[in-house]
């Protein structure tokens, strides 16, 4: 008897810290309507059930959608089962929908968890019974609840499956001098997951070389325009693009001793001399949190230039759209 109390515990236990674990690892999930091709949606349609669906992720399961990753994607789907007009006065639209949700992942289409859901709405017009049905979706409901929470969790072993297959992907890229490609693969690695502080630690290093490489490319930029005018609108020029290397770029030791011979042949200290010193002082501070947010920066700009090559059946919707 005793025997069965402690497998219980034990048992009890575990399912509570997976719980626990799903709750407090906000996950990459996006907001996403199917295209107008798949399904048209009149556009204040949209804004009502991305809305509602925002609502869904802040308040179940520690989900948020995340802006310019869209690894994971919330998809809703609906179908008008039945539209009435009451006879009055005064006259008013009924709608009954069939609405469906998908948690899925936008590389292949693998569907994590699924959701379907009767709602009714009343308004005085199509669009307001319509608003009225969706606004029935209740964050708060016990099914919805659990719906986001199973997807989290089969999002989690995603992850914990996948975390070296994405580390060695990154790796490679990295190898191949596709600095942006490999940091958009590292920065949704969420922490709770497996790979988490190896691919911090790689997302530090990857930034390093992508820093070299445009510090490089700047200073051999600067140095073409210092050398093809030797007169101050081409210092001017020159030192304003110098200002623009990080300081943490190999380039800086030959980015100040181009500055100094600008210094010297113009014979005189200019603003741009000044700010570059001030850039250098204040690109010190915090470095390490520098390198994280500059490296998300980059991933984030990737990805949204790759959304719509990837998914062309998927519109999504970022915040404040």
């Amino acid at each position: 008897m005793k025997k069965t109390k402690k497998l219980l515990l034990l048992v009890v236990s575990c399912m509570m810290a997976v719980a626990v674990q799903a709750q407090d690892c906000v996950m990459p999930i996006a907001v996403a309507l199917k295209s107008a091709i798949a399904q048209p949606l009149p556009i204040a349609q949209q804004r009502v059930v991305a809305n509602k669906l925002r609502q869904l992720l802040s308040a179940t399961s520690g989900a948020t959608g995340t802006v310019g990753f869209h690894s994971f994607a919330l998809v809703p789907d609906y179908e008008v089962l039945n539209k009435s007009v009451t006879p009055g006065p005064p006259r008013k639209t009924v709608y009954q929908l069939q609405l469906s949700m998908q948690v899925l992942n936008t590389a292949d289409g693998v569907v994590f968890e699924a959701y379907t859901t009767q709602l009714d709405g009343v308004g005085n017009s199509e669009y307001q019974a319509f608003s009225d049905a969706v606004k029935r979706l209740a964050p708060k409901n016990k099914d919805i609840i659990s719906f986001m929470t199973r997807a989290q969790r089969k999002m989690i072993d995603y992850y914990n499956n996948n975390a070296e297959r994405m580390l060695t992907k990154a790796r490679a890229l990295e190898q191949t001098r596709q600095y942006d490609e490999a940091l958009s693969q590292l920065c949704i690695i969420p922490s709770c997951c497996n790979g988490y502080d190896e691919a911090q630690q790689l997302i530090v290093d990857i930034w390093q070389k992508r820093v070299n490489q445009e510090g490089q490319r700047i200073l051999q930029k600067a140095k073409a325009i210092w050398a093809a005018g030797q007169d101050m609108e081409s210092a001017q020029r020159a030192a304003m693009l110098l200002t623009e290397i990080d300081p943490e770029s190999s380039s800086i030791p030959a980015a100040t001793e181009l500055l100094s011979e600008i210094k010297q042949k113009v014979g005189e200290e200019n603003e741009w001399a000044r700010e570059l010193e001030m850039k250098k002082y204040n690109d010190t501070l915090d470095m390490d949190q520098r390198r994280l947010d500059a490296a998300r920066e980059v991933a984030i700009a990737f990805a949204e230039n790759q959304k719509e090559e990837q998914t062309p059946n998927l519109v999504f919707v970022e915040q404040g759209e």
